[in-house]
C-alpha cells in the first residue's frame, strides 16, 4: 500500500510539473516580442487575386519561422496594422469596429522588410491620413 501511494504521489508530481511547464510556455508566448514589418501579400482565390501592402507588427516567433524555413506554412497575425489608402496616405487599420489585427497565411508573403520603430514616425506629416495624425498626437502627449 505504501509503495502504491509513493508511486501515485510521484506520478501526480510529474503531471503537475509537466502542466506547470506547459502553462509557463503558453503564458510566455503572450509576451512575445513584436517586430515592425512591411509586408506585400498576394492572396489568390478561384476568380480573384488580391494584393495587400501593409505595415504592422508580427511576432518574433513567426519571423524566425520564416527565416528558418523558406517553405514555412501557417497563419500569422499582423497587429497595429497601417496601410496606404486610396489617397496615397498612411492610414491606421483601426476604428471603433476593427482592432487593427489581420490574419494571413505565411505562404502568401511576397516581400517582407523589418523596421526598428513604428512606420508612422518616418512618414512626413503630409503623407499621413487623419487617423495616423490623431494617433501621433495621442502618442506624444
Amino acid at each position: 500500500m505504501k509503495k502504491q501511494l509513493l508511486l501515485f504521489s510521484i506520478y501526480l508530481s510529474f503531471i503537475l510539473l509537466l502542466n506547470s511547464c506547459l502553462y509557463s510556455e503558453y503564458d510566455s508566448s503572450k509576451e512575445q516580442k513584436m517586430r515592425w514589418t512591411y509586408l506585400e501579400i498576394k492572396t489568390e482565390m478561384t476568380n480573384d487575386t488580391t494584393s495587400s501592402y501593409l505595415y504592422g507588427q508580427v511576432k518574433e516567433s513567426v519571423i524566425n519561422k520564416i527565416k528558418r524555413n523558406e517553405n514555412a506554412k501557417g497563419i500569422f497575425f499582423v497587429e497595429n496594422t497601417r496601410y496606404i489608402n486610396d489617397d496615397d496616405l498612411l492610414q491606421l487599420y483601426e476604428d471603433r469596429n476593427d482592432k487593427g489585427t489581420l490574419a494571413y497565411r505565411i505562404e502568401h508573403i511576397q516581400k517582407i522588410e523589418f523596421f526598428k520603430r513604428d512606420p508612422i514616425l518616418f512618414f512626413d506629416k503630409k503623407q499621413l491620413d487623419a487617423s495616423a495624425i490623431r494617433f501621433l498626437k495621442e502618442k506624444t502627449k
